[in-house]
């Protein structure tokens, strides 16, 4: 199994939403330092990575699961069905709009396995 790299993660996802590291250190009170340190490592506290959810507005187990490949290939097939003349129109952030809430589906999915086979976690 791949080791997950929290911080890429984060850092991706910041990208993905157009936010520059220092908007995200002034909505965590840290310094840009600080916030570029975090996204530079591999695992982040529990408390960390619930603040940085939040200001990302965006679920922890997205975060932590955060595949751009695999977000990539559910994209591909969805958009297979979709009009050429909608992605067209489609802007860039549009576009990554629709990989997150792909993901997610994904971990809705991924939770209800969980949830129905009483797997703690």
């Amino acid at each position: 199994m791949e080791n997950k790299h929290i911080g890429s993660n984060i850092e991706r996802l910041r990208h993905i939403k157009g936010l520059k590291q220092q908007v995200l250190a002034n909505q965590l009170g840290i310094s840009q330092a600080a916030f570029s340190k975090i996204e530079k490592s591999e695992k982040i506290s529990p408390t960390t990575l619930n603040r940085i959810s939040e200001s990302l507005n965006i679920d922890q187990i997205i975060i932590e699961n955060f595949d751009e490949k695999m977000i990539f290939r559910s994209l591909e097939s969805h958009l297979a069905t979709s009009n050429d003349a909608d992605l067209c129109r489609m802007t860039t952030q549009e576009m990554y709009e629709q990989i997150i809430n792909l993901e997610r589906q994904k971990n809705i999915y991924l939770m209800n396995i969980i949830n129905s086979k009483n797997i703690a976690i």
